[in-house]
């Protein structure tokens, strides 16, 4: 079985450090960051952002796609056969992320006889028994830590720890096959946390246990996910009390969209001020519930397509005594070819196949 193909009951995902898609350099890959109200597209050449050839944005009908399931199949369908078709992708191979609002995240206990297919049989058949999901078909992958030279992977205790990613499998085949039906070819489905913190270690230098918070603010939800030693920990996504139709689009033509919002500004400002205050209380319930006050967040990173996600940096800076970064975005190791943030996740994607070391000092 290839093991970088989607197959039903698993999702696959390159590990990083792992070497496992190989192409050549005159095939370009499509990678896809897909979201209720944008789709944003990366085409690369290779697994470094030097490769990338393309970086566009459009705005995706409303509609089509709600809390990241397809509503309207055959609209969207029409609407990714016109897309693909004009920018000349068809039949090339296309790698996406699982929409967040649909990814599931539990930390397991992995036998330490089990590796390889014998991993997945076995998380299989506890599926439904030890481990509990919210969705009756699930494609899932499990993410085992390998980092050369980090003390706590080698001992026998932490080998047996992984993290079980799933995602519900009608939703996923459902972009599977549209994707398929106007001529892209999949190959590859990742988990974004794990793009944007692969985007995040390749540019920049990591110190050892620096505990992360990535805070993404987008027009509608916001997501979060804490790293410890290249591990995810936590995950978190949540949609704000807003809706997308009161987000306009003030330059439909553009491959960099701009967005306006035609509401009452108090309403959307004391939403957000809400769910900075509630990013405390994760903090929180990380520090005591979850590590008994033996660890807590150190850092929070800040990226999104929030237009004013300064003033998103700044009310953070405000609240909580941590360093607060907005990461910004490059296409190049040298940091002298920048684009807009929102693009991050996408470039985490084109940069699969990158391996990680071990933890800078």
């Amino acid at each position: 079985m290839d093991a970088n193909v989607i197959t039903t009951k698993r999702i696959t995902y390159f590990k990083e450090g792992d070497n496992m898609f190989l192409f050549s350099k005159s095939k370009r890959m499509v990678n896809i960051v897909l979201d209720d109200y944008v789709i944003r597209i990366a085409v690369s050449k290779g697994n470094n952002l030097e490769s990338i050839k393309l970086l566009e944005e459009r705005e995706v009908p409303l509609g089509l796609i709600e809390h990241g399931k397809i509503i309207d199949e055959m609209k969207f369908y029409e609407w990714m056969k016109e897309l693909i078709r004009e920018m000349g992708l068809r039949r090339h191979p296309v790698r996406f992320y699982v929409p967040n609002s649909l990814v599931i995240m539990r930390h397991v206990t992995i036998p330490e006889e089990l590796i390889g297919e014998g991993l997945h049989e076995y998380f299989y058949t506890e599926i439904g028994k030890s481990i509990h999901l919210p969705f009756q078909e699930a494609l899932f992958d499990v993410f085992v830590p390998k980092v050369e030279g980090h003390k706590e992977v080698e001992t026998n205790e932490q080998q047996k720890r992984g993290v079980l990613f799933a995602a519900p499998e009608e939703e996923i085949n459902k972009y599977m096959t549209i994707f398929a039906d106007v001529s892209l070819r999949p190959e590859a489905v990742d988990i974004e946390p794990l793009g944007v913190y692969r985007y995040f270690f390749h540019l920049y230098e990591r110190k050892k246990d620096v505990v992360s918070l990535f805070f993404e603010m987008n027009l509608t939800s916001y997501h979060l996910s804490i790293f410890h030693h290249h591990i995810p920990e936590f995950i978190r996504h949540q949609y704000l009390d807003i809706q997308t139709s009161v987000w306009k689009i003030t330059n439909k033509n553009s491959n960099l969209l701009t967005w306006e919002y035609h509401e009452k500004t108090d309403t959307l400002l004391g939403e957000l001020g809400d769910h900075i205050t509630e990013l405390g209380r994760i903090m929180d319930f990380y520090r005591y519930s979850l590590y008994k006050g033996e660890k807590k967040v150190d850092e929070i990173i800040v990226h999104g397509d929030y237009p004013d996600i300064e003033k998103i940096v700044t009310k953070l800076k405000e609240q909580y005594d941590i360093p607060v970064k907005l990461l910004q975005a490059y296409m190049s190791e040298s940091h002298d070819k920048e684009v807009d943030i929102r693009f991050i996740p996408v470039l985490g994607l084109a940069l699969k196949g990158e391996r990680i070391d071990a933890p800078r000092d």
